[in-house]
């Protein structure tokens, strides 16, 4: 992985981590002005509303990132009616979709039994669902352009109002929940006109129904790839209505708020290495260059898990109000299962570059099959807790099988890098379980002294199973002598 990519991925990784860490440290303190239950509306319309937002983008802007590179450089015509008749085409077809959903949500909901009501949370979360899926196009324009600076501060800058805004409306004013709603739509709404611009700097506005008709026999098949990996990160909330108070679903809601920060990681990785892999992949060198970027990142990837899974009770004590701290135990579990997606995510990349999504998709299928069926197993027995493991086994399967398509396929031959990843789990599993689970040093200040030299001693052996101190003379040799260089 050479340093511009890391760059980007730092970049990437930095607009991913701003907003969550924003959200995660005012955690203090909107636990104190929301009950759990509320906490529980929140997480149900949000999984409701992330599955309509897969359907509402239907995996366009995978096709504009992949076909984008197919044009030649200088024919920036048509990448720029690219760019600009997608944007045109899913503004229409989102607004058709919300009007829709309006009209038949209500009834929806009264049929499925469901306790929360269509007026006014889930109307609101419809509008700022329209208004999220006009930033997917301008967003990817700047990931294929590589300005990952200007990707960070368009999506840091609305995330990060969006959360002063919730802040005034559910502190400042004391409306409580509803206040997280308004913030979302309204700070949704200013930024649409942003969004036309990016699209008219980047693009040109058009609607060629043709390219659109090519768009989407690319992307359809991706899209039941996409709503299955929402069934597994999702899927557990809706169930859980069913199944336990709203205010377990608010524990398990805060869990994963923290847990799934490793997101912030994993996708910054995947932002930066998505376009060059696209790039990349049909030069001879290629199975050299792909070994780089996946061992560095799944060394990434376990070390800032190792860290969080660890250090989750102290985070958690910290971080929420009392009534709120049973979900230390649920944090570890889905730190897990976001680790073990990181795994198959490259795998994954490869599949789609290679324009096997109907065997990505597949495979995506299968493991959300069997995220349902743990999660109609374990939910009634286990809760909370058996929804977190059901996430787990849903990427443990998912993982192992998009390498085997790769190998089989002749895209990819790298089984060591496999049994390194296995080695590297083990690893990270056994310090977590070791001092989270089995045994938890007593007080605040000597649990972080103990953690912190674990956490040390994890870094050394999973930098040694994936050669990184052997890789780390030859980087610094190079970034010496480009200094030296240019000095």
């Amino acid at each position: 992985m050479n340093r511009r990519v890391l760059g980007h991925a730092a970049l990437y990784s930095l607009g991913e981590i701003v907003p969550k860490a924003v959200r995660i440290l005012l955690l203090p303190v909107f636990t104190r002005y929301l009950v759990p239950e509320e906490y529980g509306i929140l997480a149900y319309t949000s999984a409701v509303m992330a599955f309509l937002f897969s359907v509402s983008t239907l995996s366009l802007n995978t096709y504009v990132i992949r076909f984008y590179f197919d044009f030649a450089p200088e024919d920036e015509a048509s990448r720029r009616k690219l760019i600009g008749n997608v944007f045109v085409f899913l503004a229409l077809f989102n607004a058709l979709l919300t009007g829709l959903a309006i009209l038949i949500g209500p009834w929806i909901l009264g049929a499925s039994g469901v306790s929360i009501p269509f007026f006014p949370y889930f109307l609101m979360a419809l509008g700022t669902n329209f208004f999220n899926v006009l930033s997917v196009i301008p967003l990817a324009a700047y990931r294929i352009k590589k300005q990952a600076g200007k990707f960070v501060l368009l999506s840091v800058s609305q995330a990060v109002l969006q959360t002063v805004v919730s802040l005034v409306l559910v502190v400042g004013f004391g409306v409580g929940l509803i206040g997280m709603y308004w913030s979302s739509l309204c700070v949704g709404a200013s930024f649409a006109g942003i969004y036309f611009f990016v699209i008219y700097r980047h693009g040109t506005f058009t609607l060629d129904l043709r390219q659109i008709g090519r768009g989407l026999a690319f992307a359809v098949p991706i899209i039941p790839a996409t709503i299955s990996y929402l069934v597994i990160d999702m899927v557990d909330r809706i169930m859980l209505e069913t199944h336990v108070a709203l205010d377990r679903l608010g524990l398990y809601s805060v869990a994963y708020t923290l847990g799934f920060g490793m997101t912030v990681v994993i996708q910054g990785g995947y932002r930066a290495f998505e376009p060059e892999l696209f790039q990349h992949y049909t030069r001879p060198d290629f199975p050299a260059i792909y070994d780089r970027i996946k061992r560095t990142f799944m060394f990434v990837v376990l070390v800032a898990g190792t860290a969080l899974a660890l250090f989750s009770p102290e985070v958690i004590a910290l971080m929420t109000a009392p009534k709120f701290h049973e979900a230390d135990t649920i944090v570890p579990i889905v730190v897990l299962a976001a680790c073990l997606r990181a795994v198959g995510i490259l795998y994954s990349v490869m599949l789609v570059a290679y324009k096997k999504t109907t065997v990505n998709t597949a495979i995506v299928i299968v493991a959300a099959t069997v995220n349902i069926l743990a999660n109609l197993v374990l939910i009634p027995s286990l809760g909370i807790i058996g929804a977190a493991w059901s996430t787990v086994l849903s990427f443990a399967v998912l993982a192992p099988l998009s390498y085997i398509i790769c190998e089989r396929s002749g895209i990819l031959r790298v089984r060591g890098l496999l049994v390194k990843d296995a080695l590297a789990f083990l690893v990270a599993i056994l310090a977590v379980w070791g001092t989270v689970y089995a045994w938890r040093p007593e007080g605040f200040v000597w649990s972080i002294v103990v953690k912190g030299a674990l956490w040390l001693a994890v870094i050394g052996l999973l930098g040694a199973i994936y050669g990184i101190w052997r890789d780390l003379p030859r980087l610094l040799s190079r970034r010496s002598k480009a200094d030296g260089g240019s000095s």
